[in-house]
């Protein structure tokens, strides 16, 4: 009687069947699929590198106007008379083409001095124009009155625009007032001015 043959020897028969060969491809085939299923569905595609970041540039500012830096000038033009020492630190030229001055006034002597304002000043340029101090508080700024040994810095502004031509100006003090006061002759006078463009 035939025995039957070891599990181990059928399945290896089994196995090497030609059909068999072509279920396990298609079976390989499947799950090569399911993988790449699963792998899209848990969100493992590949990342697409970042772009680079970019920027788009404002507007560019303006240049200054040419004159930009010629609205202001500085220096120290002076004159003394007497005991007085008045010295012109700043001109500016306002938007509307007034003048403002910045002037310090030094008093040298033992004695209390008053350098007014207001009737007492005047400025002339080189083309003759005249100009007035304003008396607004707001643009000008005169304290006038100097202690012993003392000074203080005030603010000019006059309501007369500058002529366009105009490049120098002279300022006149009419008289310096106080107990033993003296006055040059003409007043205490700077000229030589230069005014911003």
């Amino acid at each position: 009687m035939q025995q039957p043959e070891p599990p181990r020897r059928w399945l290896g028969k089994f196995l090497s069947h030609p059909g068999w060969a072509g279920i396990g491809g298609i079976v390989g085939v499947i799950g090569l699929a399911v993988a790449i299923a699963v792998s899209v569905s848990d969100g493992d595609q590949p990342e697409t590198p970042p772009r680079p970041a970019t920027s788009t540039p404002g507007p560019a500012t303006p240049p200054p106007p040419a004159n930009h830096a010629k609205r202001s000038i500085t220096g120290s033009w002076s004159a003394t008379g007497g005991d007085i020492t008045v010295t012109v630190k700043e001109v500016e030229k306002t938007p509307v083409r007034a003048l403002r001055l910045h002037v310090r006034a030094v008093n040298h002597s033992s004695s209390g001095r008053v350098l007014q304002l207001f009737g007492n000043f005047t400025a002339v340029d080189d083309q003759g124009q005249v100009y007035t101090p304003s008396n607004d508080p707001a643009f000008t700024q005169w304290p006038g009155n100097l202690a012993p040994h003392g000074s203080f810095t005030g603010v000019i502004e006059t309501w007369d625009r500058a002529q366009p031509k105009a490049t120098t100006l002279k300022v006149v003090f009419a008289k310096v007032q106080g107990v033993g006061a003296t006055t040059p002759p003409g007043g205490l006078t700077i000229t030589g001015i230069p005014l911003p463009a």
